[in-house]
C-alpha cells in the first residue's frame, strides 16, 4: 500500500503543473480573445505555409514536404467582415455574402458567407474558442505560449495550434492540421490596430 502511495505522490506535481499550463493557456486566450474584440479594425500581415506529410517508403515514419512556395498576404478584419488579399486574388466577406475577385481573369465569384469560411477568421476563431475547442497547453518557450485547440466536434481540422506572445499579447503564428495530413501555418509577419 506504501508503495502506492509513494507512486501516487511521485506524479502529483506532474499534475499540478500540468493544470498550472492549462489554466495559464485559458487566461492567455482569454486576454487575446478580449484584445481583438476590443479592437475595431485589425490588419494582418502574414505568410503562408503548406505542408503535408507524405508517407516514405519505410512505413515506419513520415517525411514533411513542402507542398508550396510560401505566399504574401495581408487581411483586414472588422467584426464578422474581412477582406484578404493574397496569391493574385481578392476576397471579401461583408458577413453575408463572400465575394472573390481574380483580376488576371477579370472574373468575380459570389457565393454565400457560410460559416465554414467565418471560423477561419482569427476573431471569430478567438471569440467562438470555449464553445467549439478545448484549449491544451503544450509549452512555452521564447517568449511564446504554445497552446493547441482541439474542436469538440467533428470538425476539419483535429487541431489549431497558437503561439501567442506573452509580451505583448499577440498571435506569432496559426497552424492548421487537418485530418488528411496537411498542415497550414500562417506567420504573423505584422499586426496593428487600425483607428479609423
Amino acid at each position: 500500500m506504501k508503495k502506492y502511495i509513494i507512486i501516487l505522490l511521485s506524479f502529483a506535481p506532474l499534475f499540478i503543473q500540468a493544470q498550472y499550463g492549462n489554466e495559464k493557456a485559458q487566461n492567455q486566450l482569454k486576454s487575446l480573445a478580449q484584445t481583438l474584440q476590443s479592437a475595431k479594425n485589425i490588419r494582418i500581415q502574414f505568410t503562408l505555409a503548406q505542408n503535408t506529410e507524405k508517407a516514405s517508403s519505410s512505413k515506419s515514419d513520415a517525411e514533411k514536404t513542402v507542398l508550396s512556395q510560401p505566399k504574401q498576404g495581408t487581411l483586414w478584419i472588422s467584426e464578422n467582415k474581412f477582406r484578404l488579399m493574397m496569391d493574385g486574388q481578392i476576397i471579401i466577406n461583408d458577413g453575408k455574402t463572400l465575394y472573390t475577385y481574380l483580376p488576371q481573369a477579370n472574373e468575380i465569384q459570389i457565393n454565400d458567407a457560410s460559416a465554414s469560411e467565418n471560423e477561419l477568421n482569427p476573431l471569430t476563431l478567438l471569440k467562438t474558442y470555449q464553445q467549439n475547442y478545448r484549449s491544451k497547453y503544450i509549452r512555452e518557450e521564447n517568449g511564446y505560449l504554445i497552446v493547441d485547440l482541439l474542436p469538440l466536434n467533428e470538425n476539419r481540422f483535429y487541431k489549431i495550434r497558437l503561439e501567442i506572445s506573452t509580451s505583448n499579447n499577440s498571435l506569432r503564428s496559426i497552424s492548421l492540421y487537418d485530418r488528411n495530413g496537411n498542415t497550414t501555418t500562417y506567420q504573423i509577419d505584422k499586426f496593428e490596430f487600425i483607428c479609423y
